[in-house]
């Protein structure tokens, strides 16, 4: 399997208001590699209002936005408009979501039970997760992210949060799934997240295969205590790093169309584009 790194070991070492409107260009990409152009009117000059960008009664209130990492503009569109067809997920009760990066694949977790898998830009006929994905049981997804290998571009490990576990799989380019390790979490009383305690809101990771250092691969995980929230960073070498959730190099607050990071349902990276996918109202 080359590294693994682990989402949730405490070792850190695993095998607005509206103001004005602006019409703009939009790249959309569901996390597949596949990208859209479209126009859409944006009128938020800070964190999205869902009441202002709540799609109508029939459809979902959930916006996909995405921001590219080096401009560092944000675009969004409905996600009804995105994920269409008919073994496309369904649009709301999303559980996490990933990109995987050796090998055109997007992975979306439903709580109907299925997951939603687009292969070389289309849907495939969903499959039961309990099947596909063994050992979860009746504990809940809270956040879905991933590892890109050095060493095995075949294959790379899903890392699946489930209560005060982390479910880790090797998942491949042929479709197969091995179940590699299921992880008790401990709270990280040096710095690092309450894992056991706290949950997780989302999580995603941003992969340097070419500069294979101890930041090869940065892990962020946002926790809620049902207070407040807490933002975290991992690298490859399993140091924690605190961030504040609205202020950070991916949320700054007051950027336009920017989505509220604390409501969001769903995020991941897409390592081949720079671009920072969000799902939220």
């Amino acid at each position: 399997m080359g590294e693994t790194f682990g989402a949730g070991s405490s070792s850190g070492t695993l095998t607005g208001d509206t103001t004005h409107a602006e019409t703009m260009l939009m790249v959309t990409d569901d996390g597949s590699g596949d990208t859209s152009t479209s126009t859409s009117s944006s009128g938020s000059t800070g964190l999205s209002d869902s009441s202002t960008t709540a799609a109508d009664d029939q459809g979902s209130s959930l916006l996909l936005y995405t921001r590219e990492l080096e401009s560092g503009a944000w675009s969004s569109v409905d996600l009804d408009d995105v994920w269409t067809g008919a073994s496309a997920p369904p649009t709301d009760g999303i559980l996490g979501a990933v990109s995987l990066t050796h090998f055109n694949r997007f992975i979306v977790f439903s709580d109907d039970g299925y997951t939603y898998q687009k292969m070389e830009g289309a849907w495939i006929e969903p499959v039961l997760t309990d099947d596909l994905f063994p050992v979860i049981g009746t504990r809940g997804i809270e956040a879905v992210s991933h590892r890109a290998s050095h060493f095995d571009p075949l294959g790379e490990t899903l890392v699946i949060r489930a209560g005060a576990h982390d479910i880790l799989y090797q998942i491949y380019e042929n479709g197969n799934v091995d179940f590699v390790q299921d992880l008790q979490l401990m709270d990280d009383l040096g710095g690092g997240p309450l894992q056991a305690t706290w949950q997780l809101a989302w999580a995603f990771t941003r992969t340097n295969l070419a500069e294979p250092g101890e930041d090869w691969v940065q892990l962020y995980e946002l926790y809620t205590n049902n207070v407040s929230y807490s933002f975290y960073s991992k690298n490859g070498s399993g140091v924690w790093l605190s961030l504040p959730p609205l202020n950070n190099e991916f949320f700054t607050m007051g950027t336009l169309g920017e989505p509220n990071p604390l409501q969001a349902v769903a995020t991941w990276y897409d390592d081949d584009t720079r671009r920072l996918n969000v799902i939220a109202p």
